[in-house]
């Protein structure tokens, strides 16, 4: 054009240059402008100004846009970069002989000096002959006297009074069960982990029993200082509710406080109860003897008396150098990958002849033709009762169930607490279906007795009001998720506590007299769910 204006498209071109756009769309608005506007800087603002803002405004919304969006992909691979620095922070090659189950832990000692024998000793002596040398004498009144030279002592069977077949047997019986140290009111065992890798650690693993009664059971973490001191960096809650009554790994995430740990750092758990009980804790009994001058820890286990300062804040030097002691509990300290907040599952077709240790038995309840139930006396009238030997990991789980009808009942049990002293229970026989809460021996009806759909699949499920006010418990007879349920109970006064110690599952039966024996249950399963809120009015 005569009296337009080219403004020349060509600049220096960079790879992926976020302007492109913007100066394309700027070149696009001045190239065909009246020169004679041009002329005139007074003129080229209205004509050329709102053009140029256009773009402009363009530009800047799709790059904030996109610088939006590279932030949020930037947090997102900086906490998946974070996990794997951990994780790379770690041994390479280390095994569960070492470790323990949770391979990102540093434990106190290696898991494999537990180790059990394998073998299982009896002598038998059997029937054999004693000698004896020397002789005797009774001098007193109504004595005799009598010798024994170099003879044999043997006695003949049927020989006589007293001389049955003398043959017998020496048994010696090497146990089997884990060694563990024991924790009780007055005594809080100690386990030092020394660190040999720097990372973030926030998970706790031990393997643990109770006994008896026990109110808490808390672990404390302390860091040991440079000069032998001891500092509180962190207390869990009551944990006595997810102890289990054998023994059985326990894990513990620590939400509110982080071990950052460098290389060569000194960490220490103590375990602590209350209660009239006992927690026993697996670990092992080390040398203690005097220890080198100048080098701290003095050896891996310690111990305190908790009964009238549970956790100090601080523990000083020559406190702290008088607790040293033999005995060890394992633990194992790692780091948070996510797998304390994994749902758990667990099944158990019951194909077996007994309950093994998975289960603890209240009451006569067992395994017969691959099914579970009441195994009792055939004319007793009575509750039993098997608990799992884990908890869930959540408040929202389910638990079902196989269940073959008779004229008593079978059921399973959500919600529980260790020892099913409270729980929710779905119970069915051949007169009907029904939700119920307490003890397992002792049971309150919560909904009206449905009739029996008939033998099945009975599932029990605990989910969360849309107001997250309270627990409904529903109970369906066939897929859970593609049926309607055939009970529902809101748990509107809170009647069911819930939380940890809350999370123990189980199954029921009853047997009524010499004819009216359980159903039987096979196919247990019992899972962490996630479900959207019931709706409620």
């Amino acid at each position: 054009m005569a009296d337009g204006v080219r403004i020349p498209a060509k600049r220096p071109m960079v790879s992926n240059d976020p302007l492109q756009d913007f100066f394309d769309g700027m070149i696009d608005a001045l190239e065909d402008i009246p020169i004679r506007i041009l002329i005139g800087i007074i003129g080229i603002v209205p004509i050329v100004g709102q053009p140029i803002a256009n773009a402009l405004a363009d530009w800047l919304l799709d790059t904030n846009e996109k610088a939006v969006d590279a932030a949020e992909s930037v947090v997102s691979v900086a906490t998946q970069v974070n996990y794997v620095q951990q994780v790379i922070a770690l041994q390479s090659g280390m095994g569960v002989w070492e470790t323990g189950p949770d391979r990102t832990g540093t434990p106190s000692f290696p898991f494999g000096l537990m180790n059990l024998s394998m073998a299982t000793i009896s002598i038998d002596g059997g029937r054999h002959k004693h000698s004896v040398v020397g002789e005797t004498a009774n001098t007193t009144a109504g004595g005799d006297y009598h010798s024994h030279a170099g003879g044999d002592l043997e006695a003949a069977s049927g020989s006589g009074f007293g001389q049955a077949d003398s043959a017998h047997t020496h048994t010696v019986t090497l146990s089997t069960n884990p060694p563990t140290v024991n924790a009780t009111a007055n005594y809080a065992p100690w386990a030092t982990v020394i660190f040999k890798s720097a990372a973030e650690r926030k998970v706790l693993t031990w393997l643990a029993s109770k006994t008896g009664t026990v109110t808490t059971f808390n672990l404390d973490v302390y860091k040991l200082e440079a000069d032998g001191s001891s500092t509180l960096v962190y207390s869990s809650p009551n944990l006595a509710g997810d102890v289990p009554l054998t023994i059985g790994w326990m894990q513990h995430l620590m939400e509110s406080a982080s071990i950052i740990a460098d290389v060569g750092d000194t960490f220490e758990v103590q375990f602590r109860m209350t209660g009239s009980g006992s927690v026993a804790i697996a670990g092992v009994n080390f040398p203690n003897p005097t220890p080198l001058p100048g080098f701290r820890p003095y050896s891996s286990g310690s111990g305190r008396n908790p009964s009238t300062i549970p956790a100090p804040a601080t523990i000083p030097t020559t406190t702290r150098d008088s607790m040293y002691v033999g005995p060890c509990p394992f633990v194992s300290i790692g780091i948070d990958v996510g797998q304390t907040n994994v749902p758990r599952f667990f099944f158990d077709d019951f194909n077996r002849s007994s309950l093994g240790p998975r289960w603890i038995a209240y009451g006569s309840m067992g395994i017969s033709s691959n099914k579970v139930k009441y195994t009792g006396s055939s004319i007793a009238t009575a509750p039993g009762a098997i608990m799992y030997h884990q908890p869930l990991a959540t408040d929202l789980v389910e638990a079902g169930f196989d269940a073959d009808l008779d004229q008593e009942i079978i059921g399973v049990g959500i919600g529980c607490t260790s020892g099913l002293g409270s729980g929710v229970w779905l119970t069915t026989k051949y007169s009907g279906v029904v939700i119920e809460t307490g003890a397992y021996n002792s049971r309150t009806a919560r909904t009206p007795v449905v009739e029996a759909p008939g033998s099945g699949r009975y599932t029990l499920r605990r989910i969360r009001s849309e107001d997250d006010t309270h627990f409904i418990y529903q109970a369906y007879f066939g897929d859970p998720n593609a049926t309607d349920p055939i009970l529902t109970w809101a748990d509107t006064g809170g009647i069911i506590a819930a939380g940890i110690g809350r999370r123990w599952v189980a199954m029921l039966s009853r047997r009524n007299g010499l004819i009216y024996p359980s159903g039987t249950g096979d196919n247990w399963t019992a899972a962490d769910i996630t479900i959207a809120p019931e709706e409620t009015a």
